[in-house]
């Protein structure tokens, strides 16, 4: 709820509020507006809380992150705004450096996953809009993880494509 500033004469309608400066939430520049009657200019801080991962034990550097080492817990985020709050964004992913218990999630903490490596069977998925997809085997020529480009051989024809990495085991050809 807003309402006039003490030192201000009373407003007919509930003042309207203008962010002047909004670089973090923990800490706004607002200002009040009265008509052409007063502004009166206000900062305003702020908390933002989210359920978000956090370790529930030590974890080991390289140890695959599951829902078994991991719970969600409230916390505040003005300070941390990249927690991760859904486990099926890190699946498969694992610490860079031991975490201990009750350490919040960040992706900076965390290793992406390698989801093709070189001289394992890939599936190359060619498709064109949702309706339609087409699928042969290949076999990787590198390593990668989502995202990554990769060489692959298909397995039919023999010949060498360029492919991204687009999830375990699958690719899919460049143009």
């Amino acid at each position: 709820m807003v309402s006039a500033p003490e030192n201000e004469p009373k407003c007919d309608k509930p003042p309207e509020v203008v962010v002047v400066e909004a670089r973090t939430p923990r800490r706004m520049k607002l200002e009040l507006r009265c008509g052409d009657v007063w502004r009166e200019t206000v900062i305003a801080r702020a908390t933002l809380s989210a359920r978000v991962l956090v370790a529930a034990q030590d974890i080991e550097a390289g140890a695959t992150l599951s829902d078994k080492n991991l719970r969600l817990e409230e916390r505040e985020l003005g300070t941390t705004p990249e927690a991760i709050g859904r486990l099926d964004l890190i699946e498969g992913f694992t610490p860079r450096r031991k975490l201990r218990e009750g350490t919040l999630l960040q992706a900076r903490l965390l290793h992406e996953p390698v989801l093709v490596r070189r001289g394992q069977p890939v599936r190359i998925v060619a498709r064109h809009g949702k309706a339609i997809a087409v699928e042969t085997a290949g076999e990787s020529l590198g390593n990668g993880k989502r995202g990554d480009t990769v060489r692959v051989r298909n397995a039919a024809s023999g010949r060498t494509i360029e492919a991204r990495v687009t999830g375990p085991d699958e690719v899919e050809p460049l143009n």
